[in-house]
């Protein structure tokens, strides 16, 4: 009943896929914040030298 293949886009049938598209999409925030800042950092760097 809760398994039917016709909703694939119901709430109860994949209760993961939420939680785990939110946490790739932190994740995937997170990477992009570190390397700008690793980025900007060597940019720093590289220009003061």
């Amino acid at each position: 009943m809760f398994c039917s293949p016709s909703l694939p886009q119901s709430p109860p049938v994949s209760p993961v896929s939420p939680s785990v598209k939110s946490v790739i999409q932190f994740c995937m925030a997170e990477f992009d914040r570190y390397v700008m800042a690793k980025m900007s950092q060597i940019l720093k760097q590289s220009f003061i030298i």
